[in-house]
């Protein structure tokens, strides 16, 4: 209790203390599994990526069947641009939960980073279905997929409900390069200046 209070109050290194001695106690599994998510956490706060994974790493040691700190792993190579990384943490977590929303969306997210368009559109495509979401910028990075694969038709409409959504300068830029691509000029100009 003492150690999720520090981090609630910032203290992020007295909870990587408190925690890390706790490991090394004689406790209940489940309680080291939750020092091992509290040490990671701090890790993340303090933008100290390379402990939170080696700390993520090694509790999936002790417990390889779970799903959070597996996705947990696969956010921080995300973050830490470590796509292909991530790309087969979703893919292990998918393994287990087939329809795991965060999995199928940041595989998505992933794919489109590390430019294999076509699986990112099915992943998107998958997430939207799977959990009706109409957040912009899943229609945004879903667009941009299939723009970079010259699908052109369906880059347009999903960037126009994306805009429906959130009115972003970007999705305005990603439409006018759109109609660009498929000769609409004045298309794309007129949305450039509406921009």
């Amino acid at each position: 209790a003492k150690a999720r209070a520090e981090f609630a109050a910032g203290n992020y290194q007295e909870t990587i203390k408190l925690m890390k001695d706790f490991t090394l106690k004689d406790a209940p599994k489940r309680r080291i599994k939750r020092a091992y998510v509290l040490i990671a956490d701090s890790y993340i706060a303090m933008e100290e990526f390379d402990k939170a994974m080696l700390t993520l790493s090694e509790a999936l040691e002790f417990y390889p069947k779970d799903i959070n700190l597996r996705l947990t792993l696969a956010g921080v190579y995300y973050i830490c641009d470590l796509n292909s990384r991530a790309i087969e943490e979703y893919e292990q977590v998918l393994k287990q939960d087939d329809d795991n929303p965060k999995a199928i969306l940041g595989l998505a997210e992933s794919m489109l980073k590390e430019g294999f368009y076509n699986k990112a559109c099915e992943y998107f495509k998958k997430y939207i279905k799977l959990t009706n979401s109409q957040a912009a910028n899943v229609y945004y990075n879903y667009a941009m997929s299939n723009y970079m694969s010259n699908n052109f038709e369906p880059a347009l409409e999903l960037a126009l409900i994306s805009f429906e959504q959130k009115e972003l300068p970007d999705t305005k830029l990603l439409i006018a390069k759109i109609y660009k691509s498929q000769g609409k000029l004045e298309k794309a100009l007129l949305t450039i200046r509406d921009a």
